[in-house]
């Protein structure tokens, strides 16, 4: 588990793991604090000082780097210690007692299964506007994620609860330390890219403890993750899922400060969207959805034609 801020959440996150049914004696823990300064670390100590010894060893290091090299250091250090599996926790994703049992039943569906992956979802009046829209109002790939139809196979997920066959990383890598955001999306479609498999259990919902806030969550999306979606869509050749988007979000992005000369395109492009968006919505969605995750989607348009440019001025040098 990585970690940097959420003292309070991390003890809930430190409970869960606790109560884990499991043989503890076969479980390494590696904590890595990545420069934490409210207390999380001392936190962290006090209850490896009181629950630990139950453990086959643990570690807890303090790191400077981004995210994915913390994660190469676990993989490096996982690999070290002989472990057949590494699972990751996320310091604000509440797994439950039968996780890691789950997570291990996943690799007994084929030899080519690298990944397997618990869903967790943050409540939904205290994530981002763009998600509460989508939840409530979204059909389809808009709408509410698979719940209990079992184990499913995906292209990509997140780490918050995820295991990794460690005999096969050799294979596919390590985590890409020039992405600092999204680095588990990178590593797990370059993953399936290569024919491996991830298994995803959507008979379970962890609980991701944690309130997004709609303006917070744009400035990231603009300032830092249009760099790492850039340079994913370069290193897993995503150019063709990418284009069309890109091309129309730009183009209505253009076309609004031209309503001062023309008003056309604006319209044509706006009633284009809002057109195919109300066939993927339901009720109230029909009129809202669209509007309002236009908003996401020119930010992180504008992120990545930042990224763009970031990427361009880099190779120049």
């Amino acid at each position: 588990m990585l970690y940097h801020a959420g003292r309070g959440v991390l003890n809930k996150v430190l409970e869960a793991i606790g109560a884990i049914d499991y043989q503890k004696k076969r479980i390494c823990l590696i904590f890595i604090d990545n420069m934490s300064k409210n207390g999380s670390s001392d936190l962290v100590d006090k209850w490896l000082m009181s629950e630990g010894q139950k453990y086959l060893e643990i570690k807890h290091l303090c790191e400077p780097g981004n995210v994915p090299c913390l994660r190469n250091i676990c993989l490096n250090l996982a690999l070290e210690k002989g472990c057949d599996y590494l699972m990751f926790v996320d310091s604000d994703v509440i797994i439950t007692q039968d996780s890691v049992k789950r997570l291990l039943e996943l690799f007994n569906l084929g030899e080519d299964v690298f990944i397997s992956s618990l869903p967790y979802y943050a409540p939904i009046e205290r994530d981002n506007l763009f998600i509460r829209v989508r939840m409530k109002y979204g059909k389809g790939a808009l709408g509410p994620p698979i719940v209990g139809k079992g184990p499913i196979s995906v292209v990509t997920v997140g780490m918050g609860a995820t295991m990794i066959k460690l005999s096969l990383v050799s294979k596919v890598g390590f985590f890409d330390e020039e992405i600092p955001w999204i680095e588990d999306l990178n590593y797990t479609r370059r993953a399936t890219s290569m024919g491996y498999k991830i298994m995803y259990d959507t008979s379970v919902a962890l609980l991701h403890d944690k309130d997004v806030k709609t303006s917070s969550y744009l400035k990231f999306v603009i300032m830092k993750m249009g760099k790492s979606e850039v340079r994913n869509m370069i290193k897993n050749k995503l150019w063709k899922k990418e284009v069309r988007g890109l091309a129309y979000w730009s183009s209505l992005m253009i076309s609004i400060p031209l309503i001062l000369i023309t008003p056309l395109p604006f319209f044509m492009l706006f009633l284009l969207g809002y057109i195919l968006y109300s066939i993927r919505m339901r009720s109230w969605g029909k009129i809202i959805g669209f509007p309002v995750i236009a908003l996401y989607r020119m930010a992180r348009t504008l992120g990545m034609i930042y990224g763009l440019l970031y990427y361009m001025i880099k190779r120049k040098k």
